[in-house]
């Protein structure tokens, strides 16, 4: 019983990492001017933030998806305020201790 609670501890872990490395991927995507990545990006955060129960970065994540408007559009003023609201929220994330 032990041993599944804590390979379920290991799978929160990796998936919370993988949340990050979305973050580290939306930023790049962003700095490369890859709107359709960032779009994409934000969702697949909104996405893994729900599957982890992590409110604030799922509201966050969906505030961007919002902000960057349909595929092929310009994305909305206020867009930029956004993604540092994300960048916040999942800075607000405890990080796991391996």
């Amino acid at each position: 019983m032990r041993d599944t609670a804590r390979m379920a501890e290991n799978d929160a872990h990796i998936t919370v990492l993988t949340l990050q490395d979305e973050g580290d991927a939306l930023r790049e995507a962003l700095l490369s001017h890859d709107l359709t990545e960032v779009r994409f990006r934000a969702r697949e955060m909104a996405r893994l933030a729900l599957v982890l129960g992590l409110t604030s970065v799922q509201r966050a994540a969906t505030q961007v998806i919002d902000q960057m408007g349909p595929e092929g559009s310009s994305p909305r003023w206020g867009y930029g305020a956004a993604i540092f609201a994300l960048s916040d929220a999942l800075h607000a994330v405890e990080r796991p201790q391996f």
